[in-house]
């Protein structure tokens, strides 16, 4: 872990629930350290006005010694803050209050990973891509930190408004970047767009079939304004 990693406090009752919070934090390449999890939030006010450092909170509402809200409120700090429940009824109160985002459980890892993307770019404005360290990787920025990505292992790039996400082995790294920047420092020819969305890496190609692009254990779905060129593409490649 990084010394310059954001550090986050968990405020969850459902320790399962706090644990996949963290495992889905560590996919942002080291650009996050959780300093405290905590199940009441006595205890995370203790922490909080006692000196914690934390440029991230999770909320949970539901708790059993306080209404999340109410500590929410008592805060004399707040940092970036992202509240989770299963209603919808504090999201008025969290708003007036100044949280970041709102989250209704369940909810899935792509939302919890929007909210993460607003706050990287709430926190570190997008940078230029530095220039690779050789030709045969790319360096892409996720937070704070740098991330060396081998061009022979990305399978696939999909873009998501101004985020790429890299799919790489069997890792995904995010980035805050646009697609044709991303391109610029790629091997021409071996990039190829099949759907509005995703670029994938030629190489990785194992088979087209009903649509769906095959690479390797990953699938891609073939845009249909793409259909033709891709197709004509495999066509040139075929013996």
């Amino acid at each position: 872990m990084t010394k310059t990693a954001y550090h986050v406090v968990i405020v969850e009752d459902d320790w399962i629930h706090a644990q996949l919070l963290e495992g889905w934090l560590s996919q942002f390449g080291g650009s996050f350290r959780v300093v405290g999890k905590y199940g009441t939030c006595s205890e995370a006010y203790v922490a909080l006005t006692g000196g914690l450092a934390c440029d991230l909170l999770l909320l949970d509402m539901e708790l059993q010694d306080m209404n999340g809200m109410k500590f929410f409120e008592a805060l004399p700090v707040r940092p970036f803050t992202i509240i989770q429940t299963s209603h919808t009824k504090f999201a008025v109160d969290a708003f007036r209050l100044m949280a970041n985002d709102y989250l209704v459980k369940p909810f899935e890892k792509e939302r919890f990973n929007q909210s993460i993307l607003r706050f990287l770019a709430h926190k570190a404005p997008a940078t230029p891509l530095p220039p690779p360290a050789a030709s045969d990787a790319v360096l892409v920025k996720v937070g704070r930190g740098t991330v060396r990505i081998p061009v022979s292992e990305i399978v696939y790039v999909r873009s998501d408004q101004h985020y790429l996400h890299i799919v790489h082995g069997d890792s995904q790294t995010i980035t805050l970047m646009g697609m044709p920047q991303l391109l610029a420092s790629l091997p021409g020819g071996q990039f190829i767009q099949v759907h509005r969305s995703h670029h994938i890496h030629f190489p990785h190609f194992t088979r087209l079939a009903n649509g769906i692009i095959y690479l390797g254990a990953h699938t891609v779905p073939l845009g249909a304004s793409h259909r033709k060129s891709f197709e004509e593409f495999l066509a040139a490649q075929t013996l």
